[in-house]
């Protein structure tokens, strides 16, 4: 599924904003995971994904990087947040529409 990672640091002042909003949308998008990740914990994740300074949300899909924000941009995360729940939704359609789909084919 799609992972959306949050690096910060407890010195960098921005964090304290972005983790508020990282928290509310973690909790309205439930079906995405939300990770943080204290980037003075994890410097061989920071080089990894050249994390060079925080806060930093990377998208990730099976552990491929798709996309990123960097720096204290909300509404670039939020608009984000929204695309990953919407490419989620399409590679993982609800039950129901499969149902309906199917019900709904012509036989032939």
């Amino acid at each position: 599924g799609s992972v959306v990672v949050n690096f910060w640091a407890s010195w960098a002042e921005p964090c304290e904003h972005m983790n508020t909003v990282f928290a509310e949308l973690a909790a309205e998008y439930s079906h995405l995971s939300f990770v943080q990740l204290d980037a003075d914990a994890f410097p061989d994740l920071c080089d990894r994904f050249q994390v060079e300074s925080v806060p930093a949300f990377l998208f990730l899909h099976a552990g491929a990087l798709t996309d990123s924000v960097m720096g204290a941009d909300a509404p670039t995360l939020v608009n984000k947040v929204k695309q990953q729940n919407l490419s989620a939704a399409i590679a993982a359609p609800d039950a129901t529409v499969s149902v309906v789909a199917a019900a709904s084919a012509p036989a032939g």
